[in-house]
Protein backbone atom coordinates (compact mmCIF):
# COMPACT_ATOMS: atom_id res chain seq x y z
CA UNK A 1 0.00 0.00 0.00
CA UNK A 2 2.80 1.99 0.81
CA UNK A 3 4.32 2.14 -2.59
CA UNK A 4 0.72 1.95 -4.35
CA UNK A 5 -0.72 4.91 -2.30
CA UNK A 6 -3.78 2.77 -1.78
CA UNK A 7 -4.93 2.92 1.87
CA UNK A 8 -4.76 -0.74 3.05
CA UNK A 9 -7.94 -2.68 3.17
CA UNK A 10 -9.78 -3.59 6.02
CA UNK A 11 -11.84 -6.92 5.40
CA UNK A 12 -14.25 -7.11 8.66
CA UNK A 13 -15.31 -9.97 7.59
CA UNK A 14 -11.39 -11.89 8.05
CA UNK A 15 -11.59 -12.97 11.66
CA UNK A 16 -9.80 -11.85 14.17
CA UNK A 17 -6.04 -12.56 15.12
CA UNK A 18 -6.49 -13.97 18.77
CA UNK A 19 -5.44 -17.45 20.75
CA UNK A 20 -7.36 -17.07 23.20
CA UNK A 21 -5.73 -20.59 25.00
CA UNK A 22 -2.53 -18.24 25.66
CA UNK A 23 -4.11 -15.22 26.80
CA UNK A 24 -3.00 -13.90 30.35
CA UNK A 25 -0.49 -17.07 30.26
CA UNK A 26 2.24 -15.72 31.95
CA UNK A 27 2.41 -15.43 35.68
CA UNK A 28 4.94 -12.68 37.18
CA UNK A 29 5.02 -14.37 40.78
CA UNK A 30 6.56 -17.07 38.85
CA UNK A 31 8.96 -15.09 36.80
CA UNK A 32 10.31 -13.73 40.16
CA UNK A 33 11.00 -16.99 41.82
CA UNK A 34 12.99 -18.23 38.40
CA UNK A 35 16.51 -19.20 39.12
CA UNK A 36 19.16 -16.98 37.35
CA UNK A 37 17.46 -14.11 36.07
CA UNK A 38 18.85 -10.15 35.50
CA UNK A 39 17.44 -8.18 38.62
CA UNK A 40 17.46 -4.97 37.10
CA UNK A 41 15.54 -6.70 33.73
CA UNK A 42 13.27 -7.90 36.22
CA UNK A 43 12.32 -4.39 37.99
CA UNK A 44 12.15 -2.89 34.43
CA UNK A 45 9.57 -5.62 33.74
CA UNK A 46 7.19 -5.08 36.67
CA UNK A 47 7.31 -1.35 36.74
CA UNK A 48 5.09 -1.44 33.71
CA UNK A 49 2.89 -4.42 34.61
CA UNK A 50 1.93 -3.41 38.22
CA UNK A 51 0.87 -0.36 40.18
CA UNK A 52 4.42 1.72 40.31
CA UNK A 53 6.15 4.71 40.78
CA UNK A 54 5.81 5.79 37.11
CA UNK A 55 1.79 5.24 37.26
CA UNK A 56 1.40 7.09 39.96
CA UNK A 57 3.60 10.16 38.12
CA UNK A 58 0.94 9.67 35.43
CA UNK A 59 -1.84 9.75 37.52
CA UNK A 60 -0.26 13.46 38.68
CA UNK A 61 -0.10 14.76 35.59
CA UNK A 62 -1.55 17.64 34.16
CA UNK A 63 -2.90 15.83 31.26
CA UNK A 64 -3.85 12.59 33.32
CA UNK A 65 -7.44 13.69 32.65
CA UNK A 66 -8.17 15.17 29.13
CA UNK A 67 -11.04 14.36 27.51
CA UNK A 68 -9.39 13.47 24.29
CA UNK A 69 -12.01 11.79 22.09
CA UNK A 70 -10.31 7.81 21.17
CA UNK A 71 -10.70 6.55 17.80
CA UNK A 72 -12.10 3.23 18.26
CA UNK A 73 -13.58 1.38 15.02
CA UNK A 74 -14.00 -2.39 16.75
CA UNK A 75 -17.22 -3.64 15.67
CA UNK A 76 -19.80 -5.26 18.55
CA UNK A 77 -18.77 -8.45 17.49
CA UNK A 78 -14.71 -7.78 17.75
CA UNK A 79 -15.69 -6.55 21.20
CA UNK A 80 -17.73 -9.37 22.06
CA UNK A 81 -14.87 -11.72 20.42
CA UNK A 82 -11.91 -10.00 22.37
CA UNK A 83 -13.83 -10.32 25.84
CA UNK A 84 -14.82 -13.76 25.19
CA UNK A 85 -11.39 -14.75 24.85
CA UNK A 86 -10.41 -12.57 28.29
CA UNK A 87 -8.23 -9.60 26.16
CA UNK A 88 -10.92 -6.97 27.46
CA UNK A 89 -13.32 -6.80 30.87
CA UNK A 90 -16.14 -5.13 30.10
CA UNK A 91 -16.71 -2.30 33.35
CA UNK A 92 -19.93 -0.43 34.75
CA UNK A 93 -20.20 2.75 34.01
CA UNK A 94 -20.06 4.37 37.38
CA UNK A 95 -16.45 2.75 37.79
CA UNK A 96 -15.45 3.94 34.47
CA UNK A 97 -16.57 8.07 35.22
CA UNK A 98 -16.55 10.46 37.88
CA UNK A 99 -16.12 7.77 40.58
CA UNK A 100 -12.72 7.11 38.82
CA UNK A 101 -11.19 10.60 37.23
CA UNK A 102 -7.47 9.07 36.51
CA UNK A 103 -8.11 6.68 33.60
CA UNK A 104 -7.12 7.42 29.94
CA UNK A 105 -8.24 5.18 26.71
CA UNK A 106 -6.83 3.78 24.04
CA UNK A 107 -7.50 4.14 20.49
CA UNK A 108 -8.44 0.55 19.17
CA UNK A 109 -8.72 -0.75 15.43
CA UNK A 110 -7.71 -3.99 13.40
CA UNK A 111 -4.96 -4.17 10.80
CA UNK A 112 -5.10 -6.31 7.34
CA UNK A 113 -2.71 -9.07 7.49
CA UNK A 114 -2.52 -11.48 4.26
CA UNK A 115 -1.41 -15.02 5.17
CA UNK A 116 -0.46 -18.30 2.93
CA UNK A 117 -3.70 -19.42 4.34
CA UNK A 118 -5.80 -16.74 4.49
CA UNK A 119 -6.36 -13.02 5.26
CA UNK A 120 -6.78 -11.57 9.29
CA UNK A 121 -6.85 -8.83 11.21
CA UNK A 122 -4.95 -8.13 14.13
CA UNK A 123 -6.41 -5.92 16.77
CA UNK A 124 -4.41 -3.08 17.54
CA UNK A 125 -4.79 -0.87 21.11
CA UNK A 126 -2.98 2.55 21.46
CA UNK A 127 -2.86 3.68 24.84
CA UNK A 128 -3.24 7.61 25.09
CA UNK A 129 -1.07 7.86 27.89
CA UNK A 130 1.75 7.21 25.57
CA UNK A 131 2.00 10.71 24.95
CA UNK A 132 3.34 10.92 28.87
CA UNK A 133 6.07 8.83 29.03
CA UNK A 134 9.37 9.76 28.63
CA UNK A 135 11.52 8.25 26.13
CA UNK A 136 14.77 7.11 28.19
CA UNK A 137 11.78 4.89 29.73
CA UNK A 138 11.00 2.79 26.77
CA UNK A 139 13.87 2.38 24.71
CA UNK A 140 14.62 -1.40 24.48
CA UNK A 141 17.71 -3.45 23.62
CA UNK A 142 17.73 -6.09 20.90
CA UNK A 143 20.61 -8.52 19.92
CA UNK A 144 22.67 -6.48 16.91
CA UNK A 145 22.81 -7.70 13.39
CA UNK A 146 26.78 -7.87 13.78
CA UNK A 147 26.19 -10.43 16.61
CA UNK A 148 23.79 -12.21 14.66
CA UNK A 149 26.22 -12.30 11.85
CA UNK A 150 28.95 -13.58 13.79
CA UNK A 151 26.97 -16.15 15.36
CA UNK A 152 26.13 -17.84 11.69
CA UNK A 153 29.76 -17.15 10.81
CA UNK A 154 30.92 -19.19 13.68
CA UNK A 155 28.45 -21.97 13.75
CA UNK A 156 26.90 -25.01 11.95
CA UNK A 157 23.62 -24.30 12.58
CA UNK A 158 20.05 -23.21 14.27
CA UNK A 159 17.01 -23.53 15.73
CA UNK A 160 14.37 -21.07 16.46
CA UNK A 161 11.80 -20.21 18.38
CA UNK A 162 8.75 -17.98 18.32
CA UNK A 163 6.26 -16.87 21.21
CA UNK A 164 2.38 -17.69 20.59
CA UNK A 165 0.86 -14.50 20.87
CA UNK A 166 3.57 -12.86 23.32
CA UNK A 167 1.64 -9.65 24.49
CA UNK A 168 -1.66 -11.32 24.40
CA UNK A 169 0.29 -13.80 27.26
CA UNK A 170 1.61 -10.94 29.54
CA UNK A 171 -1.33 -9.62 31.96
CA UNK A 172 -1.72 -6.44 33.44
CA UNK A 173 -2.49 -5.78 36.70
CA UNK A 174 -6.16 -4.78 37.63
CA UNK A 175 -4.57 -1.89 39.73
CA UNK A 176 -3.67 -0.70 35.97
CA UNK A 177 -6.07 -1.42 33.58
CA UNK A 178 -8.16 1.82 34.11
CA UNK A 179 -5.61 3.46 32.15
CA UNK A 180 -6.28 0.81 29.21
CA UNK A 181 -10.01 1.59 28.87
CA UNK A 182 -11.77 1.10 25.64
CA UNK A 183 -15.49 2.74 24.92
CA UNK A 184 -17.47 1.87 22.36
CA UNK A 185 -20.75 1.27 21.32
CA UNK A 186 -22.19 2.60 24.77
CA UNK A 187 -20.15 -0.46 26.76
CA UNK A 188 -16.90 0.59 28.32
CA UNK A 189 -14.18 -2.31 28.88
CA UNK A 190 -10.45 -2.17 30.02
CA UNK A 191 -7.65 -4.38 28.50
CA UNK A 192 -6.47 -7.31 31.17
CA UNK A 193 -3.05 -7.71 28.95
CA UNK A 194 -0.22 -5.24 27.16
CA UNK A 195 -1.26 -3.87 24.09
CA UNK A 196 1.07 -3.66 21.30
CA UNK A 197 0.43 -0.05 20.84
CA UNK A 198 1.57 0.46 24.25
CA UNK A 199 5.19 2.13 23.88
CA UNK A 200 6.99 0.08 26.70
CA UNK A 201 5.07 -3.28 25.20
CA UNK A 202 8.39 -4.34 24.07
CA UNK A 203 10.55 -3.41 26.72
CA UNK A 204 8.16 -6.06 28.62
CA UNK A 205 8.51 -8.37 25.89
CA UNK A 206 11.61 -8.50 25.43
CA UNK A 207 13.12 -7.92 28.79
CA UNK A 208 10.93 -11.30 30.13
CA UNK A 209 12.86 -13.31 26.99
CA UNK A 210 16.01 -11.62 28.25
CA UNK A 211 15.25 -13.55 31.26
CA UNK A 212 14.53 -16.89 29.91
CA UNK A 213 17.46 -17.07 27.74
CA UNK A 214 19.72 -15.24 30.41
CA UNK A 215 21.68 -18.87 31.32
CA UNK A 216 21.99 -20.50 28.19
CA UNK A 217 23.37 -17.34 26.65
CA UNK A 218 26.36 -18.12 28.66
CA UNK A 219 26.71 -21.34 26.96
CA UNK A 220 26.56 -20.66 23.48
CA UNK A 221 25.76 -18.09 20.89
CA UNK A 222 21.89 -16.61 21.20
CA UNK A 223 19.93 -13.82 20.02
CA UNK A 224 16.28 -12.24 20.79
CA UNK A 225 14.11 -9.84 19.04
CA UNK A 226 10.67 -9.42 21.24
CA UNK A 227 9.26 -13.24 20.23
CA UNK A 228 11.90 -14.22 18.00
CA UNK A 229 14.42 -16.39 19.75
CA UNK A 230 17.41 -18.19 17.95
CA UNK A 231 20.25 -20.44 19.56
CA UNK A 232 23.34 -20.88 17.66
CA UNK A 233 25.37 -24.49 17.54
CA UNK A 234 25.97 -28.13 16.97
CA UNK A 235 22.46 -30.24 16.68
CA UNK A 236 23.27 -31.10 20.29
CA UNK A 237 24.00 -28.34 21.93
CA UNK A 238 20.83 -26.51 20.29
CA UNK A 239 18.74 -29.19 21.02
CA UNK A 240 19.69 -29.36 24.74
CA UNK A 241 19.64 -24.94 25.10
CA UNK A 242 15.57 -25.44 23.69
CA UNK A 243 15.12 -27.85 26.34
CA UNK A 244 16.34 -25.34 28.79
CA UNK A 245 14.42 -22.81 27.44
CA UNK A 246 11.24 -24.73 27.16
CA UNK A 247 11.52 -25.74 31.32
CA UNK A 248 12.10 -22.35 31.90
CA UNK A 249 9.08 -21.13 29.41
CA UNK A 250 6.88 -24.00 31.81
CA UNK A 251 7.85 -22.50 35.06
CA UNK A 252 6.37 -19.08 33.85
CA UNK A 253 3.47 -20.06 31.79
CA UNK A 254 4.90 -18.64 28.49
CA UNK A 255 4.06 -20.62 25.35
CA UNK A 256 5.70 -21.09 22.18
CA UNK A 257 4.75 -21.73 18.78
CA UNK A 258 6.59 -25.04 18.06
CA UNK A 259 8.17 -26.84 21.44
CA UNK A 260 10.22 -28.97 18.29
CA UNK A 261 11.83 -26.52 16.14
CA UNK A 262 14.30 -28.46 13.88
CA UNK A 263 17.76 -27.45 12.97
CA UNK A 264 18.70 -25.51 10.22
CA UNK A 265 21.61 -24.25 8.35
CA UNK A 266 19.61 -22.22 5.62
CA UNK A 267 16.63 -19.80 7.12
CA UNK A 268 15.26 -16.65 7.43
CA UNK A 269 15.60 -14.45 10.54
CA UNK A 270 14.37 -10.71 11.24
CA UNK A 271 14.46 -10.16 7.65
CA UNK A 272 17.59 -11.98 6.57
CA UNK A 273 17.96 -15.40 4.99
CA UNK A 274 21.38 -17.00 6.36
CA UNK A 275 23.22 -19.69 5.03
CA UNK A 276 25.95 -21.77 6.89
CA UNK A 277 28.59 -24.01 5.90
CA UNK A 278 32.07 -23.07 4.78
CA UNK A 279 31.52 -20.11 3.07
CA UNK A 280 28.61 -18.33 5.67
CA UNK A 281 26.39 -16.04 3.55
CA UNK A 282 23.52 -13.56 3.77
CA UNK A 283 20.70 -12.53 1.34
CA UNK A 284 17.18 -10.87 1.26
CA UNK A 285 14.60 -12.92 2.00
CA UNK A 286 12.36 -14.27 -0.44
CA UNK A 287 9.52 -12.02 1.15
CA UNK A 288 11.73 -8.22 0.27
CA UNK A 289 12.65 -9.48 -2.51
CA UNK A 290 9.12 -9.90 -3.71
CA UNK A 291 8.78 -6.54 -2.47
CA UNK A 292 12.17 -5.40 -4.56
CA UNK A 293 10.91 -6.76 -7.63
CA UNK A 294 7.59 -4.98 -7.46
CA UNK A 295 9.56 -1.64 -6.94
CA UNK A 296 11.48 -2.72 -10.40
CA UNK A 297 7.70 -2.64 -12.21
CA UNK A 298 6.72 0.29 -10.33
CA UNK A 299 9.74 2.56 -11.15
CA UNK A 300 9.03 1.78 -15.07
CA UNK A 301 6.49 4.14 -15.34
CA UNK A 302 7.84 7.59 -15.30
CA UNK A 303 4.26 9.35 -15.53
CA UNK A 304 3.38 9.04 -11.51
CA UNK A 305 4.37 11.69 -9.67
CA UNK A 306 4.68 9.83 -6.13
CA UNK A 307 3.51 11.67 -2.58
CA UNK A 308 6.36 12.00 -0.22
CA UNK A 309 5.42 8.93 1.75
CA UNK A 310 5.64 6.46 -1.35
CA UNK A 311 9.01 7.89 -1.97
CA UNK A 312 10.33 7.55 1.41
CA UNK A 313 9.11 3.62 1.47
CA UNK A 314 11.05 3.97 -1.89
CA UNK A 315 14.47 4.73 -0.47
CA UNK A 316 13.60 2.65 2.90
CA UNK A 317 13.17 -0.56 1.13
CA UNK A 318 16.38 0.49 -1.04
CA UNK A 319 18.48 1.32 1.74
CA UNK A 320 17.56 -1.79 3.36
CA UNK A 321 18.36 -3.73 0.82
CA UNK A 322 21.94 -2.01 0.70
CA UNK A 323 22.57 -3.39 4.24
CA UNK A 324 22.28 -6.37 3.80
CA UNK A 325 23.60 -7.14 0.10
CA UNK A 326 26.47 -4.84 1.27
CA UNK A 327 25.75 -2.55 -1.98
CA UNK A 328 27.45 0.88 -2.35
CA UNK A 329 25.16 3.66 -1.11
CA UNK A 330 27.73 6.16 -1.78
CA UNK A 331 27.73 5.08 -5.69
CA UNK A 332 23.73 7.03 -5.42
CA UNK A 333 24.68 9.77 -3.92
CA UNK A 334 22.41 12.09 -6.46
CA UNK A 335 19.33 10.17 -5.46
CA UNK A 336 20.56 10.45 -1.65
CA UNK A 337 20.50 14.25 -2.26
CA UNK A 338 16.82 13.88 -3.39
CA UNK A 339 16.16 12.20 -0.98
CA UNK A 340 17.23 14.70 1.48
CA UNK A 341 15.36 17.53 -0.04
CA UNK A 342 11.75 15.18 -0.15
CA UNK A 343 12.30 14.35 3.72
CA UNK A 344 11.31 17.89 4.37
CA UNK A 345 8.18 17.78 2.21
CA UNK A 346 4.95 17.29 3.70
CA UNK A 347 3.93 13.79 3.66
CA UNK A 348 1.29 14.06 0.91
CA UNK A 349 3.58 16.68 -1.38
CA UNK A 350 3.52 15.18 -4.52
CA UNK A 351 6.69 14.94 -6.60
CA UNK A 352 7.97 14.31 -9.96
CA UNK A 353 10.93 12.18 -9.65
CA UNK A 354 14.00 13.79 -12.44
CA UNK A 355 14.71 11.71 -15.23
CA UNK A 356 18.60 11.12 -13.56
CA UNK A 357 17.23 10.21 -10.23
CA UNK A 358 14.49 7.86 -11.99
CA UNK A 359 17.40 6.16 -13.63
CA UNK A 360 19.81 5.66 -10.83
CA UNK A 361 16.64 4.33 -8.89
CA UNK A 362 16.32 1.78 -11.54
CA UNK A 363 19.77 1.15 -11.31
CA UNK A 364 19.80 0.34 -7.52
CA UNK A 365 17.36 -1.53 -7.56
CA UNK A 366 18.40 -4.40 -9.87
CA UNK A 367 21.49 -4.50 -8.06
CA UNK A 368 19.08 -5.60 -5.15
CA UNK A 369 16.76 -7.92 -7.45
CA UNK A 370 20.08 -9.72 -8.59
CA UNK A 371 19.59 -10.48 -4.32
CA UNK A 372 23.29 -12.11 -4.58
CA UNK A 373 24.25 -13.31 -1.51
CA UNK A 374 27.59 -12.03 0.24
CA UNK A 375 29.71 -12.85 3.24
CA UNK A 376 27.46 -12.68 6.09
CA UNK A 377 30.66 -11.97 8.56
CA UNK A 378 33.99 -10.48 7.88
CA UNK A 379 36.37 -10.21 10.67
CA UNK A 380 37.93 -7.20 11.01
CA UNK A 381 41.32 -6.82 12.52
CA UNK A 382 41.93 -4.01 15.33
CA UNK A 383 44.60 -1.27 13.77
CA UNK A 384 48.02 -1.60 14.74
CA UNK A 385 49.15 2.36 15.63
CA UNK A 386 52.98 2.92 15.26
CA UNK A 387 54.20 6.34 16.89
CA UNK A 388 57.08 7.64 15.28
Amino acid sequence: PALTGTKQRNNDHAPLHLKPEVVRSVQYDQLKELEDTPRGTLQTIMQWVQHSPIYQRITEHPLATTGKQPRVTLSTRDLQRLEECGKLRRVEDEQNTASTPHKHYCNAFTTLETKEDGDRRRPIFEPHINQLLHDNEVTVSYTPKSVIHRAVAQNAGARQLDMAAWFDQLPLAEAIQQWFTVCAHGISYVLTVIPMGYRPACVVAQGIVDCLIHPISRQLDTASCVDNVIFFGDETTTASAVQTFLTRCKMIGAQVKDDNPRYETSYDFLGEHYTHGPAPSKRLTEKTWRKILFLSTWLADNTKRPKTRQLMAVFGLLLYASQVLDLSVASHHFSMKFLSFIATQDLQTRHTIPDDIQHDLSKWTQEAVANTPVPVYTHVSAPTLTIY
